[in-house]
């Protein structure tokens, strides 16, 4: 508590994880600070007695099988498994050696030990403040707010890129059903989906349905290994069509957005329910912090001098 009061408890309070040592602490500290969590991960192997026999001791420390990650579940050889023992033993023992040397030459101990406090207690805080979220904002946002944020913030949601509603399909080239899928293509009407889904497992085929919704292009893009190009696709209602030396990738666009066009609803209903839950989390805590200020001051726990 005295922590909160002496940094300010709003500082910490909507601060993420990642970067956070950072950002408290500089970069310096917070590059050391994780080479120092590296040092620990290792030092947790200090156990006199487990019940197994170590595969390597050092200064009173000692490594068991079990503290080797990923040994017993990764299926290696008895080779492949003494090369990672051998190779952990190294790091693990170069570790300890290094922490034993620089515990002989660091001279100031007592403040790497407060940033390490600090950070424990920056941790803590965080973790609580997820409790405390978990535990009071559970509730569903209601669907009318979410479209009274999207109707009043229409310039946040300008697309940057092409967005794509309908459906595609890849296609070995030896595929012997290739022209029934050009010509399939060709008709979007609900009875020949089912047809289309049969030939693809008849023809090793991918195919994606997204009639109802938006896939972005680099979406897209990243799930086929054909090139795209996103000027071809931007006429509605048409077939785009691309191969190269392994498939041929048939895309009916059914209706498209362009760059710089206002994202449709359902495209940017995940992030409108981010940005509200992220500010009613930040309300929320900011809400908190002010009566826990206060009780500690009603109390007399806070003293201002």
């Amino acid at each position: 508590m005295l922590y909160i009061l002496r940094t300010g408890f709003s500082r910490l309070m909507i601060l993420n994880m990642k970067g956070v040592f950072s950002v408290l602490f500089g970069r310096r500290w917070s590059l050391y600070f994780l080479l120092l969590i590296g040092c620990v991960s290792f030092f947790s192997c200090k156990k006199d007695v487990k019940g197994d026999t170590p595969i390597a001791s050092l200064d009173g420390q000692y490594l068991y099988p079990d503290d080797v990650p990923g040994l017993k579940s990764a299926g290696l050889s008895a080779k492949d498994s003494a090369l990672m023992i051998e190779q952990y033993i190294k790091t693990w023992a170069t570790n300890i050696l290094f922490y034993e040397k620089a515990q002989e030459n660091v001279e100031n101990t007592d403040e790497i030990e407060d940033l390490m406090e600090r950070y424990r207690e920056t941790l803590l805080i965080y973790e609580y403040q997820n409790q405390l979220v978990d535990e009071s904002l559970s509730e569903k946002i209601p669907e009318e707010e979410i479209q009274k944020f999207y109707d009043n913030n229409l310039e946040l949601f300008k697309s940057s890129e092409l967005l794509i509603s309908g459906f595609y399909i890849v296609i070995p080239n030896k595929a012997p059903d290739m022209e029934a899928f050009k010509t399939l293509i060709k008709h979007p009407e609900p009875e020949n989906f089912d047809i289309i889904e049969s030939l693809c497992v008849k023809n090793a085929a991918k195919f994606e349905y997204f009639m109802d919704n938006w896939h972005s292009f680099s979406d897209i893009q990243k799930k086929v290994s054909v090139t795209l190009d996103a000027h071809s696709m931007q006429k509605e209602r048409s077939v785009y069509e691309v191969k190269d030396t392994m498939s041929t990738f048939l895309c009916y666009v059914n209706a498209h957005k362009k760059v710089g066009d206002i994202q449709p609803f359902e495209y940017a209903e995940p992030r409108i329910k981010a940005i509200i839950s992220e500010r009613m989390k930040n309300e929320f805590l900011k809400k908190v912090g002010e009566d826990l200020l206060q009780k500690a001051s009603e109390s007399g726990d806070l003293k201002r001098y």
